[in-house]
């Protein structure tokens, strides 16, 4: 079975601006080219997972979304890391009367784009790796049975607070770089 480094985008491979969506406005996380070739070396593939809710908001078309990816794509490329593929949800989030979460399977913190995933390229679960910067990328790494899931702190406009961390087993690690990821490839 192969293993991945699943990677959130927005505060990831790049700063969360808050609904980026064109390619003149994305700026690179420090460390996300090096990561991810190191990663690579290891055997792992890269699979990003994100929640683009700017779609379902009517802030961006799907179409703005996926010009996006393809640069994105591209730059890797360009870079030497190869993304094998991007999953992603536009849903917005959703609420019921009793202002609880109903949303879809794929939209984390539900494990839908971990899962397909997981499917769609014979990974081994138990030996890859989630890189987020929320608890919702932690909670659905968990709920898919990721093994070692990153949650990096001090990179977003919707940062945890420091020092706070899921309540979701040894394996959820905090970490304050892209560069202190490098720690857990093997």
């Amino acid at each position: 079975m192969n293993k991945a480094l699943f990677l959130d985008r927005d505060g990831i491979i790049n700063r969360d601006d808050g609904y980026v969506h064109q390619a003149q406005d994305l700026v690179w996380m420090p460390g996300i080219f090096e990561l991810c070739r190191a990663a690579q070396a290891c055997g792992y593939r890269l699979i990003v997972v994100t929640n683009q809710s700017g779609i379902g908001r009517g802030l961006f078309s799907e179409a703005d979304y996926l010009q996006l990816q393809a640069f994105i794509h591209q730059r890797f490329q360009e870079e030497n890391a190869f993304i094998t593929h991007t999953y992603y949800c536009g849903d917005a989030p959703l609420l019921d009367a009793e202002g609880q979460s109903v949303d879809g399977f794929r939209r984390k913190p539900n494990p839908g784009m971990f899962l397909e995933a997981l499917s769609d390229y014979e990974i081994d679960p138990a030996n890859s790796i989630m890189l987020g910067d929320s608890e919702r990328d932690m909670v659905a790494a968990f709920r898919a049975g990721i093994g070692t899931r990153l949650l990096l702190v001090g990179s977003s406009v919707r940062d945890q607070e420091a020092g706070h961390q899921p309540a979701l087993g040894a394996h959820t690690h905090i970490i304050d770089s892209l560069y202190s990821a490098m720690d857990f490839l093997s």
